[in-house]
């Protein structure tokens, strides 16, 4: 396994040394690297902000994120990542580094596991809709938009249009445009005299995290999709290439990222993907499928405490959260049935603070109560990721700057104050 460290962190040397004694390949490297390449990336999550974590995470997609903290109840920058006690056991973090080797070693790596037959598991009235909705954009060949959240599965549908189309058995490439600067994306794309997107010819090129390109690479993709046509080394190739592009709803409006002219190309045909919180009764399905994938068919028991954990959490990562769940709990469970202590400590620690019945009444809260201090917790957590800026906080929130400026004096936000209130903990994370 490829680990990177961070000069910055502490105990880079110590994880270094301890790695390499395993037989892993150990980058230490600055901030400031551009070129990242890895397997797992360990990082002291008290030393870096939320934004920049989730701009690492863009940089290294396919990378796991192991964050050293001071406290389990720390919430992490990303739904998605580990969590490790200091100061550092050794001991603890090679075993840890020996599971997710495991993991990524065969069939049980996570990504492999979210799958067209897992993700379209279940019978409940928004996975069934939109299989239908897959079925019919496959029978036309025009821009797909494909918009869900954060591991809900957009490369998974963009792959099953193409499977059911007229361009099934042709190439089909997917780009990640936020793991590459704009310069690097444009090389690779449309580079060279043998650029990769003439291996693409007749196929379909689907780019993820489409808000993230250049405009430069905007206007090539326009051209592609109007006039199917690029520009290599100053001569122009026609290419029938079908265009589909997937992102984040709220990320993708008009007069955001992309160029209107691109932005009203692509809507041709959109698909909104469901996140997994809102599919319960598609679960244990779901579960079921991952679950046999991961043990070669053979039947994986859970017990019913582990059941009712994973029932029970919000999975914010999405179908993809769940396969790292269940593959990090049939690693460690080695064979046996499957125990809340086997599962990620994002899932334990909801389970350990879950109240019983013996709860005292008086401690509850009205849900209006509840939702009101989410909406403050969550408005204070916007600005502290885009710095105080209100007209970033208001786009990301999609409010008009008034409605933000209304909703932080509802809770008590002065306008004034707004940087500093960013600094404040809060509840929710």
């Amino acid at each position: 396994m490829e680990v990177i460290v961070f000069d910055s962190e502490s105990a880079a040397r110590a994880i270094e040394a301890a790695l390499v004694a395993e037989g892993h390949e150990v980058h230490i490297v600055s901030r400031d690297t551009t070129d990242l390449w890895g397997d797992l990336v360990v990082l002291d999550v008290a030393t870096w902000t939320e934004p920049e974590v989730l701009r690492l995470a863009k940089r290294v997609p396919n990378a796991e994120l192991l964050f050293l903290v001071d406290s389990l109840d720390e919430s992490l920058p990303i739904e998605e990542g580990i969590a490790l006690m200091k100061p550092l056991d050794v001991p603890k973090l090679t075993r840890l580094v020996r599971v997710l080797t495991e993991a990524r070693s065969g069939e049980s790596d996570p990504s492999e596991l979210v799958s067209f037959e897992v993700l379209f598991a279940g019978d409940s009235p928004a996975i069934i809709d939109l299989l239908r909705q897959v079925r019919l954009v496959a029978q036309s060949d025009h821009p797909v938009s494909i918009y869900g959240e954060l591991g809900s599965g957009r490369t998974v549908v963009a792959r099953a249009i193409h499977d059911r189309c007229m361009r099934q058995g042709r190439p089909f490439m997917a780009v990640n445009a936020s793991a590459l600067p704009g310069d690097q994306l444009d090389q690779h794309l449309f580079g060279g005299p043998d650029p990769q997107i003439l291996r693409v010819d007749g196929g379909t090129l689907f780019i993820e995290f489409v808000t993230d390109l250049a405009p430069g690479l905007q206007a090539k993709l326009l051209r592609l999709i109007e006039q199917r046509q690029v520009s290599i080394e100053g001569r122009d190739r026609h290419i029938d290439v079908r265009v589909m592009v997937g992102d984040d709803r709220a990320r993708l409006n008009a007069g955001g990222p992309l160029r209107p002219s691109l932005f009203y190309r692509l809507k041709v045909h959109e698909l909104d993907l469901p996140p997994l919180r809102e599919r319960a009764r598609d679960l244990k399905a779901i579960m079921g499928r991952m679950l046999n994938r991961l043990n070669d068919g053979r039947r994986s028991p859970i017990s019913s405490s582990a059941a009712r954990a994973l029932d029970g959490y919000t999975f914010p990562g999405n179908v993809r959260e769940l396969a790292h769940a269940l593959t990090h709990a049939v690693v460690l469970s080695q064979g046996r049935q499957i125990e809340v202590e086997h599962l990620p400590v994002d899932i334990q620690r909801q389970t350990d603070g879950e109240s019983d019945d013996s709860a005292d009444l008086a401690a509850l809260e009205t849900l209006d109560a509840v939702a009101k201090r989410f909406e403050r917790s969550y408005l204070l957590r916007v600005l502290r990721a885009v710095g105080g800026n209100r007209t970033r906080a208001a786009k990301v929130l999609d409010l008009s700057r008034k409605g933000l400026w209304q909703k932080l004096k509802a809770h008590g936000i002065p306008a004034a104050e707004g940087r500093e209130e960013a600094d404040e903990e809060s509840d929710f994370g």
